[in-house]
C-alpha cells in the first residue's frame, strides 16, 4: 500500500502574486459589470406586470426597443470584461485548478447569454400573449445563471487565489477569534 508523501509546494514569486492580484480585481470588475446588467433587468421586471396590466405592453413597445437596445450593450459590456479578465489570466498564469474554474465560469455564462438571446427574441414581439410569462422564465434563468457564476467566482476562484497563491490565512469556523474575559 502506497502512502502519500509529503505535498510538493512551490514558492510563489512577487511577480506571479503581482499577477493574481491583477487577475483578482479583473474578476472583481466581472462582477461588478454582472451586477449592473442585473440591476438593469430588474428595472424591467420590477415593471413588467405592471406595465402589462395598466395599458397592454403593446403600447410601450417604442420603450422596450430601446430598453433591448440598451440591455444588448450592457451585457456585451458585462461579457468584454470577462473576455478581458480572462485574457489576462491566460495570458500571465497557468494553473490546472484555476482552468477547471474558468471552464465551468464559461459555461455558466453561455447559459446566460443563451437566456438573454431568449429575452432579446421574445421582446421583438410583446404583443403575444406568452411575452410575459416566457419573459419571466428567461428573467428567472439569467438570475439563476448569474447567481452560479457570482458564486463560483466568490467561492471557488478567489478562494484558489487568496489561499492557495496569495498565501492569505484560512481562519476555520471552529477557531475562537476572541478571548473571553475571565
Amino acid at each position: 500500500m502506497k502512502t502519500a508523501g509529503p505535498a510538493l509546494s512551490l514558492p510563489v514569486t512577487d511577480k506571479e502574486k503581482q499577477n493574481a492580484r491583477a487577475i483578482r480585481n479583473g474578476f472583481e470588475n466581472v462582477l461588478r459589470k454582472q451586477d449592473g446588467f442585473i440591476d438593469y433587468l430588474n428595472v424591467l421586471f420590477d415593471q413588467l406586470d405592471v406595465l402589462d396590466e395598466k395599458a397592454g405592453l403593446g403600447s410601450i413597445s417604442p420603450l422596450l426597443k430601446r430598453y433591448e437596445h440598451k440591455m444588448r450593450k450592457v451585457f456585451n459590456s458585462y461579457i468584454n470584461s470577462l473576455s478581458n479578465a480572462v485574457s489576462v489570466y491566460e495570458r500571465n498564469f497557468s494553473d490546472s485548478e484555476l482552468d477547471n474554474i474558468r471552464d465551468l465560469i464559461i459555461e455558466n455564462v453561455r447559459n446566460m447569454r443563451q437566456e438573454v438571446i431568449d429575452l432579446l427574441v421574445l421582446m421583438k414581439d410583446v404583443s403575444d400573449s406568452e411575452f410575459v410569462p416566457e419573459a419571466k422564465k428567461s428573467y428567472e434563468g439569467i438570475l439563476n445563471a448569474a447567481e452560479q457564476i457570482e458564486n463560483t467566482i466568490r467561492d471557488e476562484w478567489f478562494s484558489h487565489i487568496d489561499y492557495d497563491i496569495l498565501g492569505k490565512i484560512r481562519l476555520g469556523s471552529n477557531i475562537p477569534l476572541y478571548i473571553k474575559r475571565g
